[in-house]
């Protein structure tokens, strides 16, 4: 467009020091403008406001020097944005650029029942490449359902601004004298806009979606929380925008068919508010991986076999990408990959012999594996009776399955030397007992020597409903403590057979898809049964809310509940609340919560209250525990309840306030308040007292609560 300039300076002998504005029209705006230029002084202090008329031929105005001043026109036929002048000096020439006045129009349209807004503003701007329309918000005329904004003739990109509603934003509107944009749908709660960007071309529509953040939780709540999903196209810009959308914390994500999905985390949106993405979501071209694996085959005329697993969004878990045969030079390779966390897996007769985490951040990644093997063979017993079934070998991330004969003697081969925990599951397929062996080779050997021995304790017993009916398939649990010791499944006239236990204090509990029985404390013998029946009952659900002490909702909070020592994940939805399923006859719920932007919130609600509630305080302290040299997990304890500490960390994929280890230190940000960190849940258990106060950092050994491991 083009700009003609009209510079006419006055010059007058002796006058005091001042500078001037001038009239820059576009668009031959000289010719039509009328009105008035003013100007009137920014601050208590400055002179009376000057006014001069704006002439066919342009026109000058004279500020006086040493103030700021805040210049407008006011002109039936022109338009002009505010022009503010600083520290005016005699040498000051200012620009004031006039463009032609034009009318945007339009009708104003609500959802049944939505009262249309009374008040209307309007910020316009230029789009890419055309004229220089600085910013400007200026206020629209409402009158019933019909709105009007005086806007300069020239193409613009206008943002309608309405209080209680998203704001509507029009691309590339050109005014043409009092032109009619037709009904506008103005929606009523907050919005999520921004824009996305490429690295590289493409014609491919790229899909916005906003979820509600979900840190954890069984797939029914995730389920629940996904018909939720708000999405949007983006435009040819990359501009999107998402109406609609209730205060709280979402996962906002960008896709495209031929791009790797650009994600933001914990974005919060404030109730009836406009959340403006500071910088664009970045959409980077798919990867390739390549891996390299040796020995190239496991034997002759044999493949290896690739799976390749992405973690989920917050590590939760994985879900299969793809899989299939390395070559014989023992190479494999995946195109089409997101960016992100993997884990590649080789197989060989049905086993993983060899696992990796791949970290994709570049267009093309390689990878090499080498596939060790160590020869074993041994044999399974409980006590002296040999066991028959299959036995899985596991350690980090590899499981490698092998089986025993009737004289419970197996053989085999495993990738390393080294501790690996061992899964035995007899041929029943009724049972599994997890134990652990160390696999190593003996001097001169070139086999490794692994004898299962399992202990000869026994819980015998059966699974009945409440009227004293058998229940088949149950799954029958055997806890010492929290730690997880076998399982097995009620046979068809309910009984059930756990062995190979070692003695002490236990609990068993049992439970179906529909029911649970309460948890049983049972005493192991070295040999012998120990004989216990288990009542299954439905369970009862309570409606839990989360609420700060201000009386917010807490929205995308993950939850982790313990009644009667079983876990569940439950997440918080938009209005703050929970459905938690308990075991029938349990008194209290115990809830560790990771909300983000909160402090950890650990507490022991009653169950008799309906809804039960809990309320956090934002403010926070920090407890950092040492663990160096301490072999267990110790237990976080406040008031009654007691919670292992891995049961307190955030989703490894979100370090986020709940969990950071830095400075050779778990560092946990816990509400105010006593804790204790034990050795173990029991109330007997060597502890460490920690007053967590607001602001405050308070350093613990973790070790020193196992004296003779250090």
């Amino acid at each position: 467009m083009s700009l003609l300039p009209i510079l006419a300076v006055l010059m007058v002998a002796g006058a005091p020091a001042e500078g001037h504005v001038v009239v820059a029209p576009v668009n031959d705006a000289a010719s039509r403008c009328t009105g008035v230029l003013r100007a009137e002084t920014i601050g208590a202090d400055g002179e009376a406001a000057r006014t001069a008329q704006v002439l066919e031929r342009g026109a000058k105005l004279a500020l006086a020097a040493g103030a700021d001043w805040r210049v407008t026109l006011d002109s039936p036929d022109c338009w002009a944005a505010p022009l503010v002048v600083d520290a005016v000096a005699d040498d000051t020439t200012a620009v004031l650029r006039v463009w032609p006045k034009a009318v945007l129009r339009g009708e104003l349209k609500t959802r049944p029942g939505i009262r249309p807004p009374a008040a209307l503003r309007a910020v316009i701007q230029s789009p890419p490449g055309s004229a220089a329309v600085d910013t400007t918000e200026t206020s629209c005329t409402v009158d019933g359902n019909t709105w009007t904004c005086a806007v300069p003739a020239t193409s613009l990109d206008v943002r309608l601004v309405a209080s209680g509603f998203a704001p509507v934003y029009l691309w590339d509107v050109t005014p043409e004298g009092a032109r009619s944009l037709g009904a506008i749908l103005f929606e009523q709660g907050g919005s999520v806009a921004g824009w996305v960007s490429r690295n590289t071309p493409s014609a491919e529509p790229i899909a916005v979606e906003l979820s509600p953040s979900v840190h954890g939780g069984d797939e029914a709540t995730r389920r629940r929380l996904q018909t939720r999903v708000l999405s949007a196209r983006a435009t040819a810009r990359g501009f999107f925008q998402i109406v609609g959308v209730p205060a709280g914390v979402f996962t906002l994500a960008a896709h495209a068919k031929d791009a790797s999905p650009a994600r933001l985390e914990e974005l919060r949106v404030r109730e009836a508010q406009e959340t403006v993405l500071e910088d664009p979501l970045l959409l980077m071209p798919l990867a390739v991986l390549e891996t390299r694996l040796t020995p190239a085959t496991p034997a002759p005329e044999q493949r290896w076999r690739v799976e390749l697993d992405r973690f989920t969004t917050r590590g939760t878990g994985r879900e299969r990408v793809t899989s299939g045969a390395a070559t014989a030079t023992g190479e494999w390779s995946a195109k089409g990959l997101e960016r992100g966390r993997y884990r590649l897996a080789v197989v060989a007769s049905g086993s993983v012999v060899a696992a990796r985490e791949v970290d994709i951040r570049t267009d093309l990644e390689h990878v090499t594996i080498a596939v060790g093997e160590v020869p074993v063979r041994g044999t399974v017993l409980v006590g002296t009776q040999p066991v028959e079934g299959r036995l899985n070998f596991d350690s980090r991330g590899r499981s490698i399955v092998l089986h025993s004969n009737a004289q419970g003697e197996f053989a085999g081969a495993v990738p390393e030397e080294g501790q690996w925990r061992v899964r035995v599951t007899p041929k029943s397929g009724l049972q599994q007992v997890r134990t652990h062996a160390d696999v190593h080779r003996r001097e001169g050997e070139e086999v490794a020597t692994v004898d299962v021995v399992l202990p000869g304790g026994r819980i015998e017993g059966k699974v009945v409903d409440e009227f004293g009916s058998a229940i088949a398939g149950a799954d029958v649990v055997v806890l010492r403590g929290t730690e997880f010791e076998a399982n097995a499944a009620s046979a068809d006239d309910g009984s059930f057979t756990l062995y190979g236990l070692r003695p002490g204090e236990m609990s068993v509990r049992a439970r179906t898809a529909r029911a649970e029985s309460e948890r049983v404390a049972v005493t192991v013998r070295e040999s012998g049964a120990t004989e216990t029946t288990l009542t299954v009952r439905p369970p009862s659900t309570v409606r839990v809310l989360v609420r700060r002490t201000d009386g917010l909702p807490v929205v995308g909070a993950m939850i982790r509940a313990f009644a009667q020592g079983r876990l569940r994940e439950y997440v918080t939805g938009p209005s703050g609340s929970f459905m938690a399923e308990v075991p029938a006859g349990s008194s209290t719920l115990d809830v560790a919560i990771v909300a983000p932007g909160l402090p950890l919130k650990l507490e022991r609600i009653s169950l008799h209250d309906d809804p039960a509630e809990i309320r956090i305080d934002p403010s926070a302290g920090e407890l950092a525990i040492v663990l160096a040299g301490a072999p267990p997990w110790p237990f976080v304890r406040r008031g009654d309840m007691a919670l292992p500490l891995p049961f307190l960390f955030s989703p490894a994929s979100q370090p986020g306030p709940a969990r950071e280890f830095r400075d050779g230190a778990f560092r946990l940000a816990l509400e105010p308040g006593e804790y204790q960190v034990c050795a173990g849940p029991a109330p007997g258990n060597r502890c460490i007292t920690a007053r967590v106060t607001p602001g405050g950092i308070v350093r613990i050994d973790g070790s020193s609560l196992w004296p003779s491991a250090k």
